[in-house]
């Protein structure tokens, strides 16, 4: 995938819902997921002028070497899901299949997903009343 067309891809994320002053966008993982690297999905993001809190059991030292206070790692899954615009999922670990998504809906100022990793069910996302964006299958709008 060229640079441009990453960078593209990001920003028409970053701009679908930067409707307010400070957009924050959260992600759930630093791992490659998405068709560009979670790093360089962060970078881009930043670049656009993006708040960005992540998660990752794994992950988030490497994180915070690499952007130092520019990213708010945060150490739990239900945290980082507090006051978000939205949600970017770049990774299938086992312990974000399952989430109690009432709670995920309560806790996010906005509940849009974009999923690059095809996680949560179609109906579930439709169920819980998210907008939820996924790869290789239509939108789902609440």
């Amino acid at each position: 995938m060229s640079d441009r067309h990453e960078r593209d891809e990001v920003l028409c994320m970053f701009f679908f819902f930067n409707d307010t002053a400070t957009t924050e966008i959260y992600t759930l993982s630093l791992h490659d997921a998405l068709p560009i690297s979670s790093l360089t999905l962060i970078s881009l993001l930043l670049d656009a002028g993006a708040s960005v809190a992540a998660y990752d059991p794994e992950g988030l030292d490497n994180l915070s070497r690499e952007f130092g206070d520019r990213v708010d790692c945060v150490r739990d899954a239900y945290t980082v899901l507090e006051g978000a615009d939205a949600l970017i999922i770049a990774t299938e670990w086992n312990e974000f299949r399952s989430p109690d998504f009432d709670r995920m809906h309560s806790l996010m100022k906005s509940p849009l997903i974009f999923d690059g990793r095809n996680v949560y069910a179609v109906d579930a996302m439709r169920r819980h009343g998210f907008e939820y964006h996924s790869i290789g299958r239509p939108p789902v709008k609440p």
